[in-house]
C-alpha cells in the first residue's frame, strides 16, 4: 500500500488541482446563534518589513533583539503567530496546504534554531515526498488519522512507515525524503516542530523534473515512457505539494474525480 502511496505522491499526475481551497472550520450547527456572533474572525498575520528583520538580525545578542522587538508597533511585529487558515493566505490545492511560522513570517523566531507547522489535509490527499535541507521534523496528529513513510538515505533505501491517529506522533530526520497521506473521509490536522528558523523544503518530484531532460532521462534508465517529446508534458502535470488523490479513497469517499484534476 504505501509502495503505491508513495508512486501517487510522486508520479499521479492527473489526481491534482492546482485552484485555491482555504479549509474552513466546521460549524456545529447546534452551537448559539449567540456564541456565533461573538466569535470575531482571526485578524490576518501581518507581513514583515524587510528593514525590520534586517535591523533585528544585526542585533547582537537575543536579550537586544527582543529590546528591538518590543519598540515595534504589536501590530507590525506581534509576539503571537496564528495559524488559523483564515488568517494566511489562501491553500493552492484543494488537498489542503501547510502555514509555516519562520523568521521570514514570525521575527521573533530569529536565530531561535525553530519554526513550527500547522498542516491541514483534506479527505484522501497527499503531502507528496519532500525533504527539509535545513531541519529535523516532529510531526504529531492532533486530528484524524495520517499515513507517513520516509528513507533516511542511500545507506538505509528502506521506506519507514506509520500510522498515527490523534495525539502520536513520529519523527523524519533532515534530509530525509517524506510524505503524509490522509486516506480516511474527514479532515485530517497536524503540528509539526522543526529545529531550524529557517528549515526550507524541497518537493522531490516536482524539483527532479526541474532539471534538463537530459539529466532527468539518464538518472531514470532513460525510460521509453519519457523522452523529448513528451517531458514537459509529464513535468507539467506533477502535482502541487498536497496533492488530492488515492484514486481508491476518492471513490471510497464519494469524491468526484473532476474535483482531483489539475487545472
Amino acid at each position: 500500500m504505501y509502495t503505491s502511496l508513495l508512486l501517487t505522491a510522486l508520479c499521479a499526475a492527473s489526481t491534482v488541482s492546482a485552484s485555491p481551497l482555504l479549509l474552513q472550520p466546521r460549524h456545529d450547527s447546534s452551537s448559539s446563534s449567540s456564541t456565533t456572533a461573538s466569535t470575531s474572525p482571526p485578524t490576518p498575520n501581518p507581513t514583515l518589513s524587510p528593514d525590520l528583520l534586517k535591523t533585528l538580525a544585526q542585533q547582537p545578542t537575543t536579550v537586544d533583539r527582543f529590546s528591538e522587538l518590543l519598540k515595534t508597533d504589536p501590530k507590525a511585529a506581534p509576539l503571537k503567530f496564528d495559524f488559523n487558515p483564515s488568517a494566511n493566505a489562501p491553500f493552492r490545492s484543494p488537498g489542503g496546504g501547510v502555514i509555516l511560522a519562520t523568521r521570514k513570517n514570525f521575527a521573533p523566531l530569529i536565530d531561535l534554531s525553530i519554526s513550527s507547522a500547522v498542516g491541514f489535509m483534506s479527505p484522501c490527499s497527499i503531502n507528496t515526498a519532500h525533504t527539509h535541507p535545513r531541519a529535523t521534523e516532529f510531526l504529531t496528529v492532533v486530528a484524524g488519522q495520517i499515513e507517513t513513510g520516509f528513507i533516511l538515505e542511500n545507506g538505509l533505501p528502506t521506506q519507514i512507515n506509520t500510522t498515527l491517529t490523534r495525539y502520536q506522533g513520529t519523527v523524519f530526520p533532515v534530509g530525509s525524503i517524506h510524505f503524509q497521506v490522509n486516506s480516511q473521509c474527514e479532515d485530517a490536522v497536524f503540528v509539526a516542530g522543526l529545529n531550524s528558523d529557517d528549515p526550507g523544503a524541497s518537493s522531490v518530484a516536482q524539483n527532479f523534473f526541474g532539471l534538463s531532460p537530459d539529466v532527468v532521462q539518464a538518472t531514470l534508465g532513460f525510460p521509453e515512457a519519457i523522452d523529448g517529446e513528451n517531458f514537459l508534458t509529464f513535468k507539467d502535470r506533477i502535482p502541487v505539494p498536497f496533492a488530492r488523490g488515492v484514486e481508491e479513497c476518492l471513490a471510497r469517499c464519494g469524491i468526484p474525480m473532476a474535483e482531483g484534476k489539475k487545472a
